[in-house]
């Protein structure tokens, strides 16, 4: 996580955020996904949603934001880097206002992850593991 950086030049690529939220709640319909637990997604983004483009692209983010609140996933968004659409995220993606995160580096997402993992299980002694998993936003 500490070598994660996005830079002003980097944050013109296509950022799929409706894929991403909606493959978290499939992934919450699959064989994986243990019944008793708690649904709760991350969502960790350069905070523009521009695939297809900006419009269809918060638009379709949106979408599976609500799709996600009603089958009762509790979402947290992190956007990183310099170029965040904060009030996006706030606003439509995070489950509630708390639920956003701000990183302007990568340093900071440590205590980030662990701030949000003290919300997700406030009593419980817990090891915080981070798994990056890539996705190809062309699909």
């Amino acid at each position: 996580i500490s070598s994660i950086t996005i830079t002003p030049e980097e944050e013109s690529g296509s950022t799929n955020i409706g894929d991403a939220l909606m493959r978290a709640r499939e992934e919450f319909k699959s064989t994986r996904h243990n019944s008793e637990a708690r649904k709760v997604s991350i969502l960790l983004t350069d905070g523009r949603a521009t695939f297809p483009n900006i419009l269809e692209g918060e638009k379709a983010a949106v979408l599976e934001a609500e799709n996600a609140r009603a089958e009762n996933i509790e979402s947290f968004a992190i956007g990183l880097g310099t170029a965040v659409n904060e009030s996006f995220l706030k606003g439509s993606i995070a489950s509630k206002s708390e639920n956003y995160y701000h990183s302007a580096t990568a340093e900071e997402l440590s205590g980030i992850y662990t701030e949000v993992a003290r919300s997700i299980c406030p009593e419980k002694t817990y090891l915080t593991k981070i798994f990056i998993r890539a996705s190809d936003v062309t699909r």
